[in-house]
């Protein structure tokens, strides 16, 4: 049985927190003592249909093929992913996430939770995708501020029995997501540990035994909600790429790391009776490789994805002398010279003094060798579709800027910019908001008082990666009349063969 709510949100905490208050109705009395095995298979942060790593590993036709065989001898073994799947890859670029709710559909995943990218091409987009779906989505503390209920279709906790055992399983994403996605800025985001709160008491009140929550956040994150609400059994969590455990009281916290590399395999072999509740988990991740066969089905909705794509992608799009080199440790941390390049390209196409982009809107997190590029070169590198802006701003607000650029610069955050038209030098061994050292626009210092234009992407200027201050700036080409970045890459390759490089535009200080 699985029951879904999604009724009116009351105040909870304070005036400007709502959650669900009615109770969902159950059709019948527990038995008085009751066991089940429950098996759960976790995904996180999944971006291709595809396999990864020349084929050898994930693929959404192989985790189809584990969940049928797990199935066997769990039969109600349930599928979720932790966030994040709708974007970026360069499919999601042309398809905008159609291809990963069909594929995902047919893999028969059966519940998911918001990350932080299910928003980047806008909420109505996402409300697309969500009606396209046949898993649910659960989310505990994204609202639609206009209702005050969980977003679109979402429910904000779903209860499944197993055998005589209710589950309830409740998502919760990080409220930066309103930083970190473009679409993120409309909605309402909860605090997810009062907003856990109020909804596991409710799903006890729903005679939940067990309580799972999906999550898209930091392990940090995951800690702490772990030791603020432990009624939770079990959170399997997305946000981090990297295969994550840790142990919070009773706790358990999982991470899988991405791409379905790995499959999740956890399960809880509970029982409740006049003794109590006594809950044992088992755990393990499955690695997915080339060895597990590819479910027919699947694989053949994959392939008429590749199709759909391998006309444009594959097109040669223009040629580089020199690799292109887009590790997050190169394009996150200091000057790039692919950062160089795209920031020259914006400053120009819109003709401002200045131009700023994030890091983070840099992908790949790899070297492209020197040589022929294609469409789907490009669009692995600039998979957002970033519309290009030009701002008018005071230096005061341009040096707050290149401050919070630097902020993070530890965590190898995406908010360090790649810039054009101005030098700077940065202290990283200072606190956080004093880090600059110098800083020139042409070859003159900054003057906080005078005014400059700004080219940069629609998602900072909408306060994305912390750059709340570019709000303050007089837009002068809005989005909708600014080019694509990757439009401007593509053009510049007809012109000729690229050789980005560096010129001490950022310098560390001694």
């Amino acid at each position: 049985m699985r029951i879904c709510t999604r009724r009116t949100f009351l105040t909870l905490l304070a005036a400007s927190l709502l959650l669900l208050t009615s109770l969902p109705s159950l059709h019948a009395a527990a038995p008085a003592e009751r066991s089940a095995r429950i098996t759960i298979l976790q995904l996180n942060d999944l971006y291709d249909i595809l396999p990864v790593e020349k084929g050898k590993k994930g693929g959404l036709s192989r985790i189809a093929t584990l969940r049928d065989r797990i199935a066997g001898e769990s039969p109600s073994a349930l599928l979720v992913l932790a966030g994040d799947f709708l974007s970026p890859s360069t499919m999601s670029s042309m398809f905008q996430g159609r291809q990963m709710v069909a594929t995902l559909n047919a893999a028969g995943v059966d519940l998911v939770t918001f990350g932080n990218h299910e928003f980047d091409f806008g909420p109505e987009i996402t409300r697309q995708r969500m009606q396209e779906s046949r898993f649910t989505w659960v989310s505990s503390n994204v609202l639609d501020p206009a209702t005050g209920l969980p977003f679109a279709d979402a429910v904000s906790f779903v209860l499944r029995d197993f055998d005589g055992i209710r589950v309830a399983f409740i998502g919760l994403t990080t409220p930066e997501t309103q930083t970190l996605s473009k679409g993120g800025r409309s909605l309402k985001f909860l605090d997810p540990i009062l907003a856990a709160k109020a909804v596991v008491a409710h799903a006890k009140r729903a005679k939940a035994d067990l309580v799972v929550a999906l999550t898209h956040q930091a392990m940090a994150d995951d800690k702490a909600l772990a030791a603020a609400v432990p009624e939770i059994d079990l959170i399997l969590g997305g946000h981090e790429h990297d295969p994550l455990d840790a142990k919070v009281g009773k706790t358990l916290i999982l991470k899988t790391g991405s791409e379905a590399v790995a499959l999740g395999r956890i399960d809880l072999l509970a029982s409740v009776g006049k003794g109590g509740r006594r809950v044992e988990t088992k755990w393990e991740l499955i690695a997915v490789t080339d060895e597990i066969p590819e479910k027919p089905e699947v694989a053949a909705l994959v392939k008429r994805y590749e199709g759909l794509t391998a006309a444009q992608l594959n097109l040669v799009a223009g040629a580089t002398s020199v690799p292109l080199d887009t590790r997050n440790e190169i394009v996150r941390v200091r000057e790039s010279p692919v950062g160089n390049l795209i920031a020259d390209l914006l400053r120009e196409a819109v003709q401002a003094d200045i131009a700023l982009v994030n890091g983070g809107g840099i992908r790949g997190n790899a070297v492209t060798p020197a040589g022929s590029l294609t469409r789907g070169d490009v669009l692995r590198i600039l998979p957002f579709a970033n519309k290009i802006v030009k701002l008018d701003v005071t230096g005061a607000t341009l040096r707050a800027a290149l401050e919070n650029g630097r902020s993070q610069i530890e965590t190898t955050a995406g908010r360090f910019p790649q810039v054009s038209g101005l030098r700077f030098t940065f202290d990283p061994k200072k606190p956080a908001g004093y880090r600059l050292v110098a800083v020139t626009v042409g070859d003159r210092p900054l003057d906080p008082a005078a005014r400059y234009t700004l080219a940069t992407f629609e998602f900072l200027l909408g306060g994305g990666d912390g750059y709340a201050m570019l709000k303050e700036g007089k837009v002068l080409v809005n989005a909708q009349s600014g080019p694509m970045d990757s439009d401007l890459v593509l053009e510049r390759l007809k012109a000729g063969p690229i050789s980005p490089a560096t010129d001490g535009r950022i310098q560390v200080a001694p």
